[in-house]
């Protein structure tokens, strides 16, 4: 399984989150991007606050998703 140079792959399978569906590219949440380096801060902001807006690639094209409660 090959991981896209930015971003991450959701996993092939059946139980997809709301809105995302398995191969969907995820690449930002909360404008914050996904990748190694920025991994631990977007982890901490969703200790404090678990609502997020999530981008992500699906078939190249970029969409957006909200997920969860509070304020982005």
């Amino acid at each position: 399984h090959r991981q896209p140079a930015h971003g991450l792959a959701l996993p092939h399978s059946r139980r997809a989150r709301p809105g995302l569906q398995p191969g969907d590219v995820l690449l930002s949440v909360n404008g914050q991007a996904l990748d190694p380096e920025h991994l631990p801060e977007v982890a901490e902001q969703l200790k404090s606050n678990p609502r997020a807006v999530i981008a992500y690639r699906r078939d190249g094209q970029v969409r957006t998703v909200t997920l969860g409660t509070g304020s982005p």
